[in-house]
């Protein structure tokens, strides 16, 4: 993205709806390559080595072994490479390890709170889009989820077109 004199409410909308960086006018040739080398490096590192090449990456979190599999077979279909946490220790050990392009998860887990889950994840990786999908049609939860910046929210039963599209 760039901006022109102190635009800084264009910068921050930008980065929330996914702008990787932000270069101000007017700009040397040396800061549109610093900008350009940091888009690309933190590019490269969503990728894994050996990992095929596809449309994106996902982490799903469900406590529940058949959403998890649905849910990575609805991502796997459409070229997206995914790792399926049962719970929030091997979600956070898998973000360690990488920044996906998405992270899909339930609100409501055993041990710990998806809610909770999401706004820890927003404030370490304030970019990283995080689908929140639930059975709970509670309006008070749901306001939750999006006041956490939740990408989206979805409702189970999830419709495979409807859950890939917003992916």
């Amino acid at each position: 993205m760039l901006v022109s004199g102190d635009k800084l409410d264009a910068v921050v909308e930008a980065m929330r709806e996914g702008a990787s960086d932000f270069l101000p006018r007017p700009f040397t040739t040396k800061q549109l390559t610093a900008v350009l080398g940091r888009v690309m490096k933190n590019r490269s590192r969503r990728r894994v080595p050996g990992e095929p090449d596809g449309i994106g990456s996902a982490v799903i979190v469900d406590d529940e072994p058949l959403t998890l599999r649905i849910l990575g077979n609805f991502l796997a279909e459409v070229g997206f490479s995914v790792f399926q946490a049962r719970n929030l220790s091997e979600a956070r050990a898998s973000l360690e390890n990488r920044v996906p392009d998405v992270v899909i998860s339930d609100i409501f887990l055993e041990a710990e709170s998806g809610l909770d889950f999401l706004r820890e994840t927003k404030h370490r990786w304030p970019f990283l889009p995080v689908v929140v999908v639930t059975s709970s049609t509670q309006s008070s939860i749901l306001l939750e989820a999006i006041k956490a910046e939740a990408h989206t929210v979805l409702i189970k039963p999830l419709d495979k077109g409807e859950f890939q599209r917003v992916v």
